[in-house]
C-alpha cells in the first residue's frame, strides 16, 4: 500500500480539524475513517506516514482536499473558509478531476 512521506502541515491538520468538530476524540476518528486509534495517535503525534487511502479517508471525513489537508495550513482556517468544497469533491485532487 502506497504511504505519504508526512509532510509537516498533515499533523496539525488533522488535529486541528478534529479538535473542531465537537467531542470528536482520536479514537472516535478512527472509528469513522477505519483506522484503530494508536494509528491516528501516531500521525498526531509522530508525524508517522499514514497511507494514502487513510488520508483520501480523513480528508473525506472532514470535507477538505487531501492538497488541503496534506500542504495546506489548516490550523487557523475556519469551516466557513473552506465552504465550497462539497462531499462529492471532499479527498480529491485536482489532478482527479477530468476536464469535459
Amino acid at each position: 500500500m502506497a504511504r505519504l512521506k508526512a509532510p509537516e502541515h498533515l499533523a496539525a491538520n488533522i488535529r486541528a480539524r478534529r479538535l473542531r468538530v465537537p467531542k470528536e476524540s482520536v479514537q472516535s476518528l478512527a472509528n469513522a475513517v477505519g483506522a484503530d486509534y494508536r494509528t491516528i495517535y501516531d500521525i498526531e503525534k509522530k508525524g508517522s506516514n499514514p497511507s494514502v487511502a487513510l488520508v483520501a479517508k480523513i480528508a473525506q471525513h472532514y470535507g477538505v482536499t487531501i492538497d488541503d489537508l496534506v500542504t495546506g495550513d489548516l490550523t487557523t482556517r475556519t469551516t466557513a473558509s473552506i465552504e465550497g468544497t462539497s462531499s462529492h469533491d471532499a479527498g480529491r485532487s485536482e489532478l482527479d478531476t477530468e476536464e469535459p
